[in-house]
């Protein structure tokens, strides 16, 4: 073990294990280092969240952490996230103390290195007792995402008797997923039913530390409809993931976009099918283009 904190009131200063400590030392390539957090008021306040961030040397995806409870003799895994894209938080930790977790244990992992891994980095963990309202910023309140996408498509049409191809416009989004943030990653989804039209999604949005980026949006959507029988007349399923949208502006922090033909850009990967059944027939993307009309946009509000 390479630290240790005990919480023993709601004041106690928080520790930032460095590098230079003799417990904690470098992180050679491809290792990893363990903390224990002892909560230790039972009367803590509600409103008091556990907040860890990994700094330093090695960084990207490469450095990461991960925070399990102990619970009656088993290890359970609560949260874990990069170290360039969260501060990894346990909200209420009254809850956990409740429920028998008063025992954290805080994985650090260090996977970055070059052949033949012989290096060392230096690496800073920090661990915060906070309120909740003190550390969040307004964005990872939201629980609301609607994610917005516009580019061109061509497509195929494939029925028993012929083979057409056509361009459309795939614009989509109309619907906000319900969700919520954990450190800094969303995750929503919504179920709209909009009788004899149906849609059904999900979206994940990870931001990154500073929330001026949305590393990556990863979204999905099921459209069914129904004819005056009831019958099932037509049915799609339109994904895309993109990585990368800035923030849209200092004065909308909790909105992302990428425009124009830069929409397209390597990292936007797209997918779409559906079943015409009137006309027995199968709908695929071929391929898709953007233009000074394409976007990519995200917006996050709070209800």
């Amino acid at each position: 073990m390479s630290g240790e904190w005990n919480i023993n009131n709601a004041d106690d200063t928080a520790p930032q294990f460095k590098p230079y400590e003799s417990n904690v030392e470098k992180y050679p390539d491809l290792s990893a280092k363990m903390f224990i957090v002892n909560q230790n008021v039972p009367d803590i306040d509600p409103g008091k969240s556990l907040f860890v961030e990994v700094s330093g040397e090695a960084t990207g995806q490469g450095l990461s952490a991960i925070i399990y409870g102990y619970n009656n003799g088993h290890l359970e895994f609560l949260v874990q996230g990069d170290a360039s894209e969260s501060v990894l938080e346990i909200p209420n930790l009254k809850v956990y103390y409740d429920a028998g977790i008063r025992q954290f244990l805080v994985v650090v992992v260090n996977s970055n290195g070059i052949p033949p891994y012989d290096g060392e980095s230096n690496i800073y963990t920090t661990v915060k007792l906070s309120d909740e309202t003190d550390q969040v910023p307004t964005v990872l309140k939201s629980n609301r995402c609607k994610v917005q996408i516009n580019i061109n498509g061509r497509m195929k049409e494939v029925t028993d008797t012929k083979t057409t191809e056509y361009d459309l416009d795939l614009g989509a989004g109309f619907h906000a997923a319900v969700g919520a943030f954990s450190g800094n990653t969303f995750t929503g989804n919504w179920n709209i039913n909009l009788d004899p039209l149906y849609y059904t999604g999900t979206v994940t949005v990870i931001l990154n530390k500073d929330h001026t980026m949305a590393s990556s949006v990863t979204w999905s959507e099921d459209h069914s409809s129904y004819n005056s029988e009831g019958t099932l007349d037509f049915k799609s399923t339109y994904s895309f993931t993109r990585k990368n949208l800035l923030l849209y502006s200092d004065l909308t922090p909790g909105v992302f976009q990428i425009t124009g033909t830069s929409t397209c850009d390597p990292s936007l990967s797209v997918t779409y099918s559906a079943f015409n059944y009137a006309s027995s027939a199968n709908i695929s993307l071929e391929k898709f283009s953007c233009d000074p009309f394409s976007y990519v946009t995200i917006s996050f509000w709070e209800e």
